[in-house]
């Protein structure tokens, strides 16, 4: 596995805060959100992910400079998933159907 020097130094920062993030992890982690990238595409509008409080994520949808959705998803909310489905693509296309349902609306 080969990093980036951008990759490595945002590696570095990550580990000086939670020293368990390995290379392979990180890879990992960096991959699934290109992954997620990929499947949603929000037109009309920009998706927010905030990682700010370590007990959940807030999903903020706007439009126009209004917010239109802001909700807190906690961690012990995680949704088991048939294990023939990857979850990376299973989230991207949860949040992309809520968010053509929140610009029909």
């Amino acid at each position: 596995m080969n990093l980036t020097t951008r990759q490595q130094d945002i590696h570095r920062r990550i580990q000086s805060v939670d020293p368990s993030w390995n290379a392979e992890s990180f890879a990992r982690v960096w991959n699934d959100i290109l992954k997620l990238n990929k499947f949603v595409s929000i037109k009309q509008g920009k998706l927010v992910l905030e990682f700010d409080d370590p007990n959940h994520v807030t999903i903020k949808f706007e439009r126009e400079n209004k917010i239109i959705l802001n909700e807190k998803i906690y961690w012990n909310e995680l949704i088991q998933l048939d294990s023939k489905m990857d979850e990376t693509k299973q989230a991207a296309q949860t949040i992309k159907a809520l968010a053509e349902r929140i610009i029909a609306s």
